[in-house]
């Protein structure tokens, strides 16, 4: 099948960037969900803190970053699924990254002003890994749909194992009662997603 130029631009744009944030076209966006760029600022400066905000330990600081970047990770994944474009048998995959879009990014508008209130800088970006993995993703944008989708699954499955493992150490060792509030709200979320990515591992698209 003879991609859309549209498609052709976006996928050049992937492969060229690595961390893309590629849009869906305003026709595929769910009602209600963001799918321009990640819309919150984190802390970039002491300024941006609250004075005295400084005392945080190490494992609330850690799930602060990391999970901020996780999140800021299957983001970008979700959007480069959206901008793909539905196909018949795996809607249901389009689908759930519209899911993705909307519940990751609530979790981002969530964790930012906590980061905030306690003087946590958080990253740009995702971490290198995940940044190569995005790469990888955008190079593929243009391929077989099953080699795409599937790409996008392991990506996601490991960024929610992750996800989850860094909830649970907080919850465990965490001193932030509002960042132990944060772990516990996405840790349903996020076992509901990943149980979800698993029941496709084995999916075609045609």
């Amino acid at each position: 099948m003879r991609l859309h130029p549209f498609r052709t631009a976006i996928a050049a744009a992937a492969v060229a960037t690595g961390v893309a944030l590629v849009t869906a076209p305003a026709a595929s966006a769910a009602p209600g969900l963001t799918t321009t760029a990640d819309s919150v600022t984190p802390v970039t400066s002491a300024a941006d803190a609250v004075p005295g905000a400084t005392r945080v330990s190490q494992h609330d600081r850690q799930y602060l970053t990391k999970a901020y970047q996780g999140y800021l990770a299957d983001l970008r994944a979700a959007r480069l699924v959206r901008a793909r474009g539905p196909y018949v048998r795996c809607y249901h995959i389009y689908d759930f990254a519209a899911k993705v879009l909307h519940d990751q990014q609530q979790r981002v508008h969530d964790l930012v002003p906590v980061a905030r209130r306690l003087g946590v800088r958080l990253p740009q970006s995702p971490t290198p890994r995940q940044i190569e993995e995005l790469r990888k993703l955008g190079k593929l944008f243009s391929g077989d749909i099953n080699v795409f989708y599937k790409a996008w699954l392991r990506m996601q499955i490991a960024t929610h194992q992750e996800s989850i493992r860094l909830a649970e150490r907080v919850l465990q060792s965490g001193k932030s009662p509002e960042v132990k509030r944060l772990a516990e709200a996405a840790v349903p979320i996020l076992r509901s997603h990943l149980e979800e990515l698993r029941s496709w591992r084995q999916v075609r698209c045609g």
